[in-house]
């Protein structure tokens, strides 16, 4: 299972970016079942502001199981319905400690319809 962090960097190291998802100035592509990162790349939306903006995020997180973040917009549960991408809020915290937390949680998250909170 794939997830996509929200994510920022703070002297050489990624942390859940505390704000929307959408906003989150990188998007960490993570391998749940190993816990490495496949990926980390700019988030060409962070200042998008439009209309449809959860489904230009949904290309830029490609074939992810769940997009985890602090907070989310209102279009959240959009994600699901249109994409099967489960949207998963966690505190703010390390990259690594937000990767350990999702996977610890799998069982909770995964056959969900709505935004989870861990």
């Amino acid at each position: 299972m794939k997830a996509a962090f929200g994510v920022y960097k703070y002297k050489d190291e990624f942390y859940v970016f505390p704000g929307e998802f959408g906003h989150a100035p990188f998007i960490a592509i993570v391998d749940l079942d190993t816990e490495n990162v496949i990926e980390v790349k700019d988030n060409p939306y962070k200042a998008y502001e439009g209309k449809g903006k959860f489904k230009k995020m949904a290309q830029v997180v490609g074939d992810v199981d769940f997009i985890v973040a602090r907070e989310f917009g209102e279009d959240a549960n959009k994600m699901i319905q249109m994409f099967g991408i489960i949207p998963v809020v966690v505190r703010h915290m390390k990259l690594e400690e937000a990767i350990k937390r999702v996977k610890e949680n799998l069982e909770k998250v995964k056959d969900t319809t709505q935004v989870v909170s861990l």
